[in-house]
């Protein structure tokens, strides 16, 4: 059968066979026999070696299936998008996969380690934001660094914790504290009255221990004397009875 392969002198793999794509290769050894700008796929995934021909093999030594940022490159989760190396960096520096063991995701715009897409478990709900809550949202801003989000406020935060554990709520502490000092001023109003009584029981004693020893007290009262035994009054001369 005629044909119009080429040997290795001229660019193709042998002379005078059939090449049905007419790159020069014979279709027996051409891996893409309809394909002219493709013959050789090195690592068997499918995408020729030549990487400026049609679907070029980023990764010609290495057998992948990546197809979203590079083609033909390992893609461990089998999202699309190949893994980083040295050389292809990952998002958001690169366009290699942030998370390759995690399908659900691959870019991480605020570089918290929570992926931009709103889906699975690592999931970034403020993907603008860096941030480590994991609570109540996730990779959104953590200033105290308890789990729950800022917004979540940190009151309720607070409560949240102690019903979990208490001993790792600040509102435990407070609430201990504040039952102390409200234990200790009560103590305090008690005493202070307790106080208060004795000082005015000994007012009251002084006063009554100063009436009794006022001068005319204890001494004998004199007997009254009945009116019918009154002497009689002194005759006074110049009266109207006078004369």
């Amino acid at each position: 059968m005629a044909g119009t392969s080429v040997g290795p002198s001229s660019g193709g793999d042998r002379w005078g066979c059939k090449d049905t794509d007419g790159d020069g290769w014979s279709d027996l050894g051409d891996a893409f026999i309809h394909e002219p700008t493709q013959w050789r796929d090195s690592d068997g995934d499918g995408y020729g070696d030549r990487l400026t021909g049609h679907q070029g093999d980023a990764c010609p030594e290495t057998r992948g299936t990546s197809l979203l940022d590079r083609l033909g490159c390992r893609d461990t989760d089998g999202d699309g998008w190949s893994d980083p190396t040295e050389a292809w960096p990952a998002h958001p520096f690169g366009s290699g996969d942030a998370f390759p063991t995690e399908a659900l995701q691959w870019k991480d715009s605020d570089q918290d380690g929570f992926g931009d897409l709103p889906l699975g478990a690592f999931r970034d709900d403020c993907p603008e934001q860096s941030g480590s809550s994991q609570r109540d949202l996730q990779g959104c801003p953590d200033g105290n660094g308890d789990g729950w989000s800022d917004a979540y406020g940190g009151f309720a935060a607070a409560i949240a914790i102690m019903g979990e554990d208490p001993a790792a709520s600040w509102l435990t502490y407070g609430v201990m504290g504040t039952g102390f000092l409200l234990g200790a001023l009560g103590a305090l109003l008690v005493k202070g009255t307790k106080r208060r009584s004795e000082l005015l029981e000994q007012l009251l004693l002084d006063k009554e221990t100063e009436l009794m020893n006022s001068p005319g007290i204890g001494e004998p009262v004199p007997a009254l004397i009945p009116l019918d035994q009154l002497p009689p009054l002194p005759h006074v001369s110049g009266g109207e009875n006078d004369g």
